[in-house]
């Protein structure tokens, strides 16, 4: 029998704000803290939002929610968000998935809690806090945490099929939680036409989220070793990889370095034209020593990217990287006083030309006032004579 787990401590942990939500609601239906916030306050870890359930339909609770701003696009899919005492909620009714595509689910409303937790992705997921501390555990997640195990409520296939979505979302767990087990078959297999009703955006966020994670390179290689990024697209720079496994792993990198360093043909276009930009300027100037221009024009992360960078690829030595490290931590950055803001431009015309404006501000010296790069920009070339 799953383990029924309360005290005060959770209790005690409940927001002062949910608990209210949970009072408001409390003669149409129960409210419980669901999923992450209830996994995270287990783990000991942040818990950045607290997602809801309550088992009833939203239709039954939207009355009471008249007076406060409510978001109803997901309505038809059992979700009502709502801004409460500054907080964004979203509340789940408690349903079951009678027939899905891999994307989206026809619902049934049920008021059976447990019904509703079979539904779900993982055992640890599955976890339901009431008001009064209680912890229900529908699925046995509660056994899975010491040792962390991360493993499928029932057939894994099934809730793959469901919602295709989780087989990349069981490699983005085993980076950011520290796995001790990951239970995954190995003759799992997804339909393409399935995949393919993903959005890019959707498999591009579990991607970052995978690489920000802090077991990531465990992570990289599982999913590598099991076809995982072959299906979302993406070819992995093996060599780069393994190089960076076994000669840079101590360094913390970023982002931007891992998916140039190990994904360099794939184009994660929800990422924004930023990234876009950033990555380029990295190519661009892989070769470029003039570290006091660069330091200046680039943000202090972008050009920290670029030594490792550089140290990655052999152009520079362990020695100058760390050296080149010390002396800019030591050494004033001058201020650009611009900001996109300033421009009245947008998308790739304004990088253009606030590139175009570092560029004259470095060559002035540090000189150039605000309005007078203003002035000169705004008619400018793209480039300015260096």
């Amino acid at each position: 029998m799953a383990p029924h787990w309360g005290n005060y401590y959770h209790k005690a942990m409940i927001p002062n704000y949910i608990n209210d939500l949970a009072n408001l609601l409390k003669p149409k239906g129960e409210l419980r803290i669901v999923g992450g916030a209830v996994r995270n306050m287990i783990l000991g870890r942040k818990i950045s939002d607290y997602d809801c359930a309550i088992n009833c339909p939203p239709e039954d609770i939207l009355p009471l929610l008249k007076p406060y701003k409510c978001n109803i696009n997901g309505m038809k899919f059992g979700v009502l968000g709502v801004h409460f005492q500054h907080h964004y909620i979203e509340l789940a009714s408690t349903r079951e998935d009678i027939a899905t595509d891999g994307r989206r689910a026809v619902i049934k409303y049920t008021s059976d809690w447990q019904k509703d937790a079979l539904r779900r992705d993982f055992t640890i997921n599955a976890l339901y806090l009431d008001m009064n501390g209680f912890i229900h555990d529908y699925c046995g997640g509660l056994y899975d945490f010491n040792p962390l195990i991360l493993q499928f409520i029932g057939s894994p296939a099934e809730r793959i099929k469901e919602d295709t979505l989780r087989y990349l979302r069981f490699y983005r767990f085993i980076a950011q939680f520290n796995v001790q087990r990951a239970v995954m078959p190995e003759n799992i297999t997804i339909e393409s036409e399935r995949w393919l009703n993903l959005s890019p955006e959707r498999i591009e966020n579990e991607i970052k989220l995978l690489l920000h994670g802090q077991n990531w390179l465990q992570a990289c290689k599982k999913a590598q070793e099991d076809g995982v990024f072959l299906l979302c697209g993406m070819i992995m720079d093996n060599k780069n990889f393994v190089k960076y496994q076994y000669e840079f792993s101590y360094i913390k990198t970023s982002l931007l370095i891992k998916s140039l360093l190990f994904f360099p043909s794939w184009v994660p276009v929800s990422w924004g034209k930023q990234f876009m930009g950033q990555q380029k300027c990295l190519l661009d100037n892989m070769k470029n020593e003039n570290y006091y221009q660069l330091y200046d024009i680039f943000s202090n992360e972008l050009f920290y990217d670029l030594l490792f960078f550089q140290y990655f690829h052999g152009f520079i030595s362990n020695n100058k990287y760390i050296s080149l490290i010390d002396e800019f931590k030591q050494y004033p950055k001058n201020k650009f006083p611009l900001t996109g803001h300033d421009l009245p431009f947008q998308g790739k015309l304004l990088g253009e030309k606030l590139q175009y404006a570092r560029q004259l501000w470095y060559n002035s010296g540090y000189a150039m006032k605000k309005q007078a790069l203003i002035k000169n920009t705004i008619n400018s070339e793209p480039n300015p004579q260096e």
